[in-house]
C-alpha cells in the first residue's frame, strides 16, 4: 500500500507520514475553529504562531526521518497528495483511492511532479489567519451582523446566491496572500493547498453523509450534473425520465445528450404536487410509478424544487429505482438544499448529487461539490479530463483516479475552497442541520401566513414551506414589475417564469423586520393597484 506519492515498505514509516499529514489537517481545523471563537486578535495570532512553531518542529522531525530512507514527499514522481496504482490494476475496477490531501502540479522541466525545497526541506505548511476581531455569531443576529450584503437591503434571494459573510472574504484573501507570500508555484506551497482542499472536501462529506472519496469539486450545480452524467454507459434507446420541475440548465444537458446518444426524453409530473407534504410524497410516487418503462435508465429530480419549493421524497424514489430492472441511475439536483435542509440521507441515496456553495451555504460563486454512489463510480468514466482526472499525471498512462477525483479537471482557485469552509463553519456555529432548518421553516412560515393575510395573493403551496423557498402569486399583477417596484424600495426577491410567479427566500438570517418590510410593501403595491 502506498500513500501521498510515497512507496511505503516499512508499516512504521507508512505511519510516520500519516501522523505529519494528520498534524497539518489537525493544525489547520484548530486554527479554523479559533477563528469563530476567539474575538481578540492578539490572541488568535498567539495561538496560530505557537501551533505554526509546533507543526513545523513535527514536520521537520518526520521529513528529517523519511529522507534518510529516500522516501520523503517529493522524490516520487507521483502527486504528493495521491497514492500509485497497482500497475496491474484498471481504471474500471471498483477499488477507491484512499483519500488525502489534495495536491497542486508542478510543470517545469518537461515533467509533470512535485518538488522538494531548494535547501532540501520542505516547508511547513503556512496556516492562514483571519484578520481582525469579529461579532460573536452566537445567533443568527451575529451571523447576520457579518454579511455586509444585508447591512442597506432587505434581502430574499438566497435561492439565487447568498450573502458572503466578512470572515470568509476574508479567509479568501487571506488564502490569497498565504499563497503570494509562500511563492504561487513553489515547493512550500502545495501542502498549504492540500490542506485547504483535504479540509473543505472532509467536511463537505459530513454535510452530505458520504465518504470523502465520494466527493468531486466542480464549479456549480450545472457541471456537478453533467460532468458524470455524459460519463455514463448509454445505449441507443434509453429513456431518460425527468421531472416538469426541473431547471433548465440541466434539462438542456439531458436533451443533448439525448440527441447525441440517441436517447428518448420523456417527464413526469411534479409540480403540481402542491398539498401537504405527505400527499405532495404520495402524488410524485404514484406519478413516478406510471411513468417508469422498461427502458428507463436515468431518473432527474430536484430535492427542493426550486420553483414551488416542495420538497421531493429521494430516498423512496431510489428505493422505488432500486426494484426496477434496469435499477435507473438517480440525478438529484441539490442547488436549493444544501445549507438549507438536512442532505445526507438524500445524497447517500442518489447516484448524481449536485450542490453549489454560493446560495444557501453563503458561500463565493464558483465552487460546488457532486456526491456519487459507488456504483456511478465504477461505470462512469471521465468526460473533461485534465490534470487532476489522473492517478498518476506524470506518466499520463495509468488511467483516472478511482474515487470522484476522476470528474475533477485542472486548477482551480483555491482561496474559494478556504472562502466556503470559512462560510460552513459559520453557519455550524449556529447549530445542527436540523436546528438551521428549524429556524428557516419558522421564518418561512410567518412569510406564509403573513401572505395570506393579503387580498389578491394566492399561495402556491396549501401548507407552510418544508424549507426556506416561498413561492406566490399577485392577481393582476405582472411578477417582473412586482421586482422591479419592491427593489425600489431595497426590497429584493425574484420572479420565476414557469409556473409564473415571485419567490422570497428566508434563511436564518432573516430576520422579523425583513417579513415585516416585505409584507408591508406588497400589501401597499396590491392596495395602490386596486384604487381607481
Amino acid at each position: 500500500m502506498a500513500y501521498s506519492g510515497v512507496a511505503m515498505n516499512d508499516p512504521s514509516k507508512g505511519s510516520l507520514l500519516l501522523q505529519l499529514q494528520n498534524s497539518w489537517l489537525r493544525a489547520h481545523d484548530d486554527l479554523a475553529s479559533s477563528n469563530l471563537v476567539w474575538s481578540n486578535r492578539q490572541q488568535l495570532e498567539r495561538a496560530a504562531d505557537l501551533q505554526r512553531l509546533r507543526n513545523e518542529q513535527q514536520v521537520r522531525e518526520a521529513l528529517c526521518v523519511l529522507r534518510q530512507a529516500g522516501e520523503a514527499p517529493g522524490s516520487s514522481s507521483r502527486h504528493r497528495g495521491d497514492p500509485p496504482l497497482d500497475p496491474s490494476a484498471s481504471s474500471s475496477e471498483p477499488n477507491r483511492d484512499p483519500p488525502s490531501p489534495d495536491p497542486e502540479p508542478s510543470r517545469a522541466n518537461g515533467g509533470i511532479r512535485r518538488r522538494c525545497h531548494a535547501s532540501g526541506t520542505p516547508a511547513a505548511p503556512s496556516l492562514t489567519r483571519t484578520p481582525g476581531p469579529h461579532p460573536d455569531p452566537s445567533s443568527a443576529e451575529g451571523l447576520r451582523g457579518q454579511m455586509p450584503a444585508l447591512a442597506n437591503k432587505v434581502y430574499f434571494n438566497y435561492g439565487g446566491q447568498g450573502p458572503l459573510p466578512t470572515p470568509s472574504l476574508e479567509a479568501i484573501q487571506a488564502s490569497w496572500r498565504t499563497i503570494q507570500e509562500l511563492g504561487p508555484f513553489a515547493s512550500s506551497v502545495w501542502p498549504t493547498v492540500g490542506v485547504t482542499l483535504a479540509n473543505l472536501r472532509r467536511r463537505l462529506a459530513s454535510w452530505c453523509g458520504v465518504p470523502p472519496e465520494r466527493l468531486a469539486f466542480t464549479e456549480n450545480v450545472s457541471s456537478g450534473c453533467v460532468l458524470p452524467l455524459w460519463g455514463l454507459p448509454w445505449q441507443e434507446g434509453d429513456e431518460l425520465l425527468i421531472s416538469d420541475a426541473e431547471h433548465y440548465g440541466v434539462v438542456a444537458a439531458c436533451r443533448e445528450l439525448a440527441q447525441r446518444q440517441g436517447l428518448a426524453l420523456t417527464s413526469f409530473t411534479v409540480a403540481e404536487a402542491w398539498a401537504s407534504s405527505e400527499a405532495a410524497h404520495t402524488s410524485v410516487l404514484e406519478a413516478l410509478e406510471r411513468s417508469l418503462t422498461p427502458r428507463t435508465r436515468l431518473v432527474v429530480l430536484s430535492h427542493l424544487l426550486w420553483n414551488t419549493g416542495q420538497l421531493m421524497p429521494i430516498a423512496a424514489v431510489a428505493a422505488r429505482l432500486a426494484q426496477h430492472p434496469n435499477q435507473p441511475w438517480l440525478l438529484v439536483d441539490g442547488a436549493q438544499s444544501l445549507g438549507s435542509l438536512p442532505v445526507a440521507e438524500a445524497a447517500a441515496a442518489a447516484d448524481i448529487y449536485a450542490c453549489t456553495g454560493h446560495k444557501w451555504c453563503c458561500g463565493p460563486e464558483g465552487l460546488g461539490v457532486v456526491a456519487l454512489s459507488e456504483r456511478l463510480l465504477e461505470q462512469a468514466r471521465p468526460t473533461l479530463i485534465g490534470w487532476r482526472s489522473l492517478a498518476d499525471e506524470s506518466a499520463g498512462t495509468e488511467g483516472f483516479h478511482r474515487d470522484g477525483r476522476r470528474f475533477e479537471v485542472a486548477t482551480s482557485c483555491t482561496p474559494l475552497f478556504a472562502g466556503l469552509s470559512s462560510s460552513l463553519a459559520l453557519l455550524e456555529a449556529e447549530g445542527s442541520d436540523q436546528k438551521r432548518l428549524a429556524l428557516i421553516r419558522q421564518r418561512s412560515a410567518q412569510l406564509w401566513e403573513g401572505l395570506g393575510r393579503i387580498s389578491s395573493v394566492r399561495r402556491l403551496l396549501s401548507e407552510p414551506p418544508p424549507a426556506g423557498l416561498v413561492s406566490f402569486q399577485v392577481e393582476g399583477q405582472d411578477p417582473a414589475t412586482l421586482v422591479q417596484r419592491l427593489g425600489e424600495r431595497g426590497i429584493w426577491i425574484r420572479n420565476l417564469p414557469d409556473p409564473a410567479c415571485l419567490r422570497a427566500c428566508t434563511h436564518i438570517t432573516t430576520n422579523p423586520s425583513d417579513l415585516e418590510a416585505l409584507l408591508g410593501a406588497l400589501q401597499h403595491l396590491v392596495a395602490a393597484s386596486d384604487s381607481p
